[in-house]
């Protein structure tokens, strides 16, 4: 026992980043004791099995920490059936009526039901029985559920109403449903990758109670029916064979699935308004079951014989929903037929890039704007020295400028989409790399008169190799070209008499007859 007890302590001290924080219980049972008790409905026969039975029969036990009100589940094997809950199941099986209950300790039901604040299913437990938490643990605030669990079944935590935060840790696979029904107070839920089902629970006392099930349920179930303020579900098995995410969801606004091959997945959601298909392989068989098509018989997954006006109410869940899939799939073509509202997650291409205007020292970009599948563009440059391409800006406009350039010198840009959502991050191809020539830097002149001639200087310009040099007498002269040198000075012959301006240009050869023009320089006066 001894040796129990310390294991359970070293579980509690390895998983306290789990618990909730709250004050300490006075006189809080370490355990809760457990019986069962099965026996025939009209008779009302009963079989008692005490706690250490029951541990000893399914290895199962539990430990609560009264400092933060956690609950503990520890052991090698699956929680039983209704472990912790005081439910009474009716049903008909072949005709006969029986009754099959489960009944706790009741000392302990009302403490459960007030100081549980959090269940933490430790490493070890391989599967959650049918309705092992439901039906009493009204202020569990959060639950971790182990990789080691396989199956979680039937009601496993049916109705914990303050239910809202639910860890799944991946390594879980099947998920029997409704396990998570009526938790009013989850509002997101991530589901594994590691999933591999959802569907209708094996167990025999499932099978024995579907006839109630469907009375209940109206023949349509999933893990989450019924949580009344569940506004996200993220499923990120790609893996998934069949099964409802959700029902009767009435405040559900995404659903992000990683399957491409789902099958039916919600149905009464009508508050839907995103539904998110990350795989690139979607053929489409998938997207034909998640909305049920109400133009006519031949279209609807069902292929129902005359008409489908029984299923009309199904557009409600998704006529307002945009629909997010990639352009490789089908599953456009198919929702096409109920919604225009369809935006592609993989990236567009770049279209139309040119050189809106070359400056000194920068370049004004733009290209055509992308309809659908760009949330924004990468603009790239490319380093001739390092020969390498660099992202120079990442913008959600289809105009850049590139800044910080050289003067008169030759530079390479390219661009491409980048598709980004809560859920992808797709990137597209870049277009085809264009030119862009930064213009000539404009030189500073200076002008000296002496002895007749006009002695002229000017700054280097960046790259540039000539510099044409005009003149013109009077304020209302007419500039004419002076000369052409390669040289940063120039002096005029003698010159007549008089007031003249000056004004200088640097140039670069491009090609026969093409040149790179800076601006004019500022004009100068000088007298003679």
């Amino acid at each position: 026992m001894k040796k129990v007890m310390s294991m359970v302590l070293s579980i509690v001290m390895l998983i306290t980043m789990l618990s909730v924080g709250f004050s300490a219980y006075a006189d809080a049972p370490k355990t809760f004791y457990v019986y069962s008790a099965v026996g025939d409905y009209e008779e009302n026969v009963f079989e008692d099995v005490d706690a250490a039975y029951w541990e000893e029969q399914y290895g199962i036990a539990n430990y609560f920490d009264s400092k933060d009100g956690t609950l503990y589940i520890y052991g090698k094997n699956k929680i039983p059936n209704h472990y912790l809950s005081p439910n009474i199941y009716y049903a008909r099986d072949y005709g006969e009526a029986w009754k099959m209950h489960y009944k706790l300790n009741e000392e302990h039901i009302e403490f459960m039901r007030k100081n549980v604040k959090s269940i933490v299913i430790c490493e070890g437990i391989t599967g959650i029985g049918v309705a092992a938490f439901a039906n009493i643990f009204d202020n569990v605030e959060s639950v971790y559920i182990p990789s080691t669990v396989n199956t979680i079944d039937y009601e496993a935590f049916a109705r914990m109403k303050k239910l809202n935060s639910l860890h799944i840790a991946e390594g879980v696979k099947h998920i029997n449903v409704p396990a998570f029904c009526d938790c009013d107070s989850l509002t997101e839920v991530t589901l594994p990758k590691s999933l591999k089902t959802i569907d209708i629970s094996q167990d025999q006392e499932v099978q024995n109670l579907r006839i109630h099930w469907y009375d209940i349920y109206d023949g349509e179930t999933s893990p989450f029916d019924y949580c009344d303020n569940l506004k996200k579900i993220v499923c990120l098995s790609d893996n998934l064979a069949f099964g409802y995410i959700a029902v009767s969801c009435p405040s559900l606004e995404t659903i992000v699935l990683a399957s491409h091959d789902l099958g039916e997945v919600v149905y009464r959601c009508p508050a839907l308004k995103d539904i998110y298909f990350l795989t690139k392989n979607n053929n489409g068989a998938g997207a034909q079951y998640i909305v049920p098509l109400i133009e006519s018989a031949k279209l609807h997954p069902f292929e129902l014989d005359k008409s489908i006006t029984e299923f009309d109410y199904w557009y409600g869940d998704y006529q307002n929903a945009t629909i997010h899939c990639y352009r490789e799939s089908q599953a456009h073509q198919i929702f096409s037929h109920i919604t225009n509202n369809i935006q592609f997650l993989d990236a567009a291409k770049v279209t139309g890039l040119k050189v809106d205007k070359a400056y000194v020292n920068s370049v004004k970009l733009s290209w055509k704007k992308c309809k659908s599948g760009a949330t924004a563009y990468e603009v790239q440059r490319y380093m001739n020295q390092a020969r390498v391409w660099k992202t120079v800006a990442v913008t959600d406009s289809n105009t850049c400028t590139v800044k910080n350039l050289c003067s008169c010198d030759t530079y390479k840009f390219r661009v491409r989409t980048v598709n980004k959502t809560d859920y992808t991050d797709e990137k597209g191809e870049y277009c085809k790399a264009i030119k862009a020539i930064t213009k000539t830097a404009p030189v500073t002149v200076t002008a000296t008169a002496k002895s007749g001639k006009i002695k002229i200087h000017y700054d280097k310009s960046y790259n540039a190799t000539e510099y044409e040099i005009y003149i013109k007498s009077g304020k209302n002269g007419k500039y004419k070209k002076l000369a052409t040198t390669k040289k940063l000075n120039y002096t005029t012959k003698k010159m007549k008499k008089g007031t003249y301006y000056i004004k200088v240009r640097a140039r670069k050869k491009l090609s026969k007859g093409k040149y790179n023009y800076s601006a004019y320089s500022k004009e100068v006066k000088v007298k003679l």
